[in-house]
């Protein structure tokens, strides 16, 4: 079995964006689990963007303008967490939702640079961990990374919508319910039979974006 590259992003925001508005990743933070469920390596940059951040993205990600101007290019963000991605074997990165998976095709095709995970499987943990969930009669919405933790009675570290942070924490989610053995450790999402369905999902789970505005409460 392999290890799995979990990765959260974070990119800018406002508070009641236009339809035009541009998303701009501005921190990348990975971490790689084992099939043990130990945390192998972790990973973190800031990345500049074009634009200036907003009041409430500053608020909301509890980030300043001085730390983002101070972090590399696109390009070079895209080339060092390729470097970290080749670490160790495996071809399978996971985020909770679809929003980084969509976030990073973006970014790469407008600085025009090759997606460092391009031919990688992706799993979306927090679908994953709805579906592990035992389910009642009436219809329960997915949850946020910081609701599951408090559902498993897991201690969240570090600030939340901080990546390093929240790739470590949705990492501690999949390692608890791994413990449950509710998930598997080894997944192939290219081989599994949700995947088509999951593809589709992707289009239309706008929900799964969280930076333009704060979460509902109580689904952080």
């Amino acid at each position: 079995m392999n290890p799995l590259l979990i990765i959260d992003l974070e990119a800018t925001c406002e508070k009641e964006p236009q339809p035009s508005y541009r998303y701009e990743i501005i921190e990348i933070g990975a971490c790689w689990v084992s099939p043990s469920c130990e945390v192998l390596d972790t990973f973190k940059t800031l990345v500049r963007a074009d634009q200036k951040l907003s009041e409430f993205c500053v608020e909301f990600l509890d980030i300043t303008q001085a730390e983002v101007d101070g972090g590399v290019s696109f390009p070079d963000a895209a080339a060092a967490l390729a470097e970290f991605a080749n670490r160790y074997p495996g071809k399978t990165w996971a985020s909770w939702g679809f929003g980084d998976l969509k976030i990073i095709e973006r970014d790469c095709a407008y600085h025009g640079v090759e997606n460092p995970l391009e031919d990688w499987a992706h799993r979306n943990l927090k679908l994953e961990y709805h579906d592990a969930k035992p389910k009642p009669k009436k219809k329960v919405q997915h949850v946020g990374m910081k609701r599951a933790m408090v559902e498993l009675g897991i201690q969240q570290d570090g600030a939340h919508h901080r990546a390093l942070p929240d790739a470590l924490n949705i990492a501690k989610v999949f390692v608890e319910r791994v413990r449950r053995e509710s998930w598997k450790t080894d997944f192939d999402a290219r081989k599994n039979a949700k995947f088509a369905a999951n593809m589709v999902l992707m289009e239309i789970d706008k929900l799964d974006i969280d930076y333009p505005r704060p979460p509902p409460e109580g689904d952080e």
